[in-house]
């Protein structure tokens, strides 16, 4: 007879992820060598703007295999504050001097996506300002964001802070963009400084309401935070109060779906600990399938062209057409769900509790008491029943299968056909 697999301590398990998520020395060597290498040759036209690193790469944050680095082309705050709106033309100005393979991505203000040796590079034109009050556009900000960050923490905190972004990952759950509104990496920066270690975080999460509040600066000085915070800012069920900016909710981005995920999954890692946590997985349409023995329907379908946020928030918005339409024609759905890895096509799934539907449903008309309104009821349908002094129509079902639903969807739908390419039922 086998043994069965041992549980590992949770203080091991998390030892051995803070391993694997460390990026190696190779890795930070190489991308400092890359990273320094376009930072000269930014600011040897960037005059008189001056070229910094920022993001998880300044704040020693990032894990291991992230080949992406952001950075900030600083103008000074005297001379360009009044001419923020220009600012994206003239750093394309200077950028395209010194690189060819250059985009610009339409943002709040427009920044540049570079690929050099490997690594992608985020150049976010912004002012050099000093406090919050100064900024002009939320990018401003971000040097302050990371200030911040290094301020508050040391080696061992850079690596819980890893823990939670990467379980955040793990769980589908990271990023503050509109089709997944989840823990952006500054949030989880704030959330573990504030709590102390990856552990305090998940252990906090099973206390936290929606509504809870956390300060960790203590810029409201006692004040609630509808007195302080816009009432548009105040939506998500966790209120993070952005240690550089009182007015800012830095976790407003956050849905209720993101939010009662990590407590789920919070409480499965504790109780039984691994580094599988840490990593995210795709599934497979043969995994999906093998999950549901055979009864979800699936279907595949290759995003628009453009911006990630913009892709992915129209193949959200796809997911959530089919998804209602479900609903509408009388399929209530055990699971629904999609995924998409950036890199191919996206996989949407949806598991009917029931199916086929019966060939008929009950439409619900008038009470027998308004009687004009039943006569009219009577002569609109063909068959007509009689239940509780009510009126019900039988209306045969067009659709009891969400294979048929949802082939004469895809072949007809105009928002479908905006929201996504090539949609395949498998």
């Amino acid at each position: 007879m086998g043994r069965k697999n041992k549980k590992k301590p949770l203080k091991e398990v998390l030892e051995e992820a803070k391993k694997l998520l460390s990026p190696t020395e190779e890795e930070i060597s190489e991308s400092k060598k890359v990273a320094e290498e376009v930072l000269k040759k930014i600011n040897a036209v960037a005059k008189p703007a001056r070229t910094i690193i920022g993001g998880s790469g300044a704040k020693n944050t990032f894990l291991r295999g992230q080949f992406d680095i952001d950075l900030f082309l600083l103008f000074p705050y005297a001379k360009f504050k009044h001419r923020s709106a220009e600012l994206s033309d003239l750093a394309e100005i200077k950028l395209k001097k010194v690189f060819r393979n250059l985009s610009r991505i339409h943002g709040s203000r427009d920044y540049f996506r570079l690929n050099h040796r490997e690594i992608q590079f985020e150049i976010i034109p912004i002012l050099d300002i000093k406090k919050a009050a100064q900024a002009v556009n939320i990018t401003d900000i971000s040097p302050l964001h990371s200030s911040w960050v290094r301020k508050n923490t040391n080696t061992k905190m850079q690596d819980e802070i890893r823990l939670t972004k990467a379980f955040c990952k793990g769980a589908g759950i990271y990023g503050a963009e509109s089709y997944i509104r989840g823990f952006s990496g500054y949030v989880c920066e704030i959330l573990t400084i504030h709590y102390g270690s990856f552990l305090g975080v998940l252990k906090a999460t099973q206390k936290w309401i929606p509504g809870d509040v956390i300060d960790t600066e203590k810029l409201l000085k006692g004040k609630p935070a509808f007195s302080v915070l816009n009432k548009s800012k105040l939506q998500s069920p966790l209120v993070v109060i952005d240690p550089v900016q009182r007015e800012r909710n830095a976790s407003a981005a956050l849905d209720n779906e993101a939010f009662y995920r990590i407590k789920k999954k919070a409480v499965e890692f504790i109780n039984n600990p691994s580094t599988e946590y840490f990593f995210r997985v795709y599934l497979t349409t043969e995994q999906i399938n093998e999950k549901n023995k055979g009864k979800a329907t699936i279907i595949t379908v290759q995003p628009i062209e453009g911006k990630e946020d913009v892709s992915g928030s129209a193949l959200h918005k796809a997911f959530q057409y089919l998804e209602t339409h479900a609903e509408k024609n009388g399929f209530k759905l055990k699971e629904s769900d999609w995924e998409w890895d950036k890199k191919n096509h996206a996989i949407f799934w949806f598991v009917p509790q029931k199916e086929p539907l019966p060939e008929t449903y009950l439409h619900e008309g008038p009470s027998l008491k308004y009687e004009q309104h039943a006569k009219k009821f009577k002569k609109q349908y063909k068959q007509v029943i009689e239940k509780r002094r009510k009126l019900f129509a039988i209306i045969p079902r067009k659709h009891r299968t969400l294979k048929s639903l949802f082939t004469d969807l895809l072949a007809k739908d105009e928002l479908l056909k905006m929201k996504g390419k090539e949609y395949r039922m498998v």
